[in-house]
C-alpha cells in the first residue's frame, strides 16, 4: 500500500493536468503551446528554468520520444515519465521564473490548475509518502504498522489543509485512509471512487468455495 501511495504521488500532477490536456500525459499529444516561442520546457541547461537537471532531461526527451521505436518508449516510461509529471507541476505551480510554457491555458483555468498542481506536489512531501523511504519493501526491512500509517496520514492531512483543494483530505469519506479519495478527486477535478475489483473477486471465490460439496 505504501508503495502504491508513493507511485500515486509521483504521477499526481499529471492527474491535475488531465482536464486541460484531455489525456493522461501522452507525449505524442502534447499541446503545441508547450514548446511555444519563449518556452523553456525541454531546454537542457537553461539556468532560468526551475527544473532540476533530471527534469530538464526528461522534458527534453518527452518532446521527441513519440518518434522513437518501441524500445525508446518503454525506456522513457520506465525512467522519465514520472519526472515529467513533476516538471509539469513545477511549471504551473511553483516556478520562480515563469516562461511561456503554460500560456496555452487560459488565465482562469490556469489559476485553478495551479492550486490543484500545488497540492499534488505538496502530497509528495507529506509524512505518509515519506514512509516509503523509511520502509524499502522488498529489501528485507520492516514495513510501517497500520498505526504508523494512520498516524502519518493524520499528520499529512494537517499539512495539506492549506487551501480548498487540500482541505478535501479532511473529508470523512469512509475510506481506510479517510479523505484520500476526496483529495485525489479534488486534484483531478473529477470524481474518483475506490475500486471494488479485489472485493468482488474475493466474494466470487468465497461463493465458489461454498458451493463445493
Amino acid at each position: 500500500m505504501i508503495a502504491a501511495v508513493h507511485i500515486a504521488s509521483e504521477y499526481l500532477p499529471l492527474l491535475a493536468f488531465e482536464p486541460q490536456l484531455g489525456h493522461a500525459g501522452d507525449p505524442a499529444r502534447w499541446p503545441v503551446g508547450l514548446s511555444a516561442s519563449g518556452s523553456r520546457f525541454g531546454v537542457i541547461g537553461d539556468r532560468e528554468c526551475d527544473h532540476t537537471k533530471s527534469e530538464q532531461s526528461a522534458t527534453n526527451r518527452t518532446l521527441r520520444v513519440s518518434a522513437e521505436p518501441s524500445e525508446g518508449w518503454r525506456a522513457y516510461f520506465d525512467r522519465q515519465h514520472s519526472q515529467v509529471a513533476g516538471a509539469l507541476g513545477v511549471c504551473v505551480a511553483t516556478c520562480r521564473n515563469p516562461c511561456t510554457a503554460m500560456d496555452w491555458i487560459e488565465p482562469e483555468p490556469r489559476a485553478d490548475l495551479q492550486s490543484r498542481a500545488r497540492t499534488a506536489l505538496a502530497f509528495a512531501e507529506t509524512p505518509l509518502v515519506r514512509l516509503r523511504h523509511a520502509a524499502p519493501v522488498g529489501h528485507g526491512f520492516g514495513v510501517p504498522s497500520p498505526e504508523e500509517v494512520l498516524d502519518a496520514w493524520e499528520r499529512s492531512r494537517a499539512v495539506l489543509d492549506k487551501n480548498p483543494i487540500g482541505t478535501a483530505a479532511l473529508k470523512e469519506d469512509g475510506f481506510p485512509l479517510p479523505g484520500l479519495p476526496s483529495l485525489f478527486s479534488a486534484i483531478a477535478d473529477a470524481s474518483i471512487e475506490p475500486a471494488t475489483l479485489l472485493n468482488g473477486v474475493s466474494e466470487h471465490i468465497v461463493t465458489l468455495l461454498e458451493r463445493q460439496p
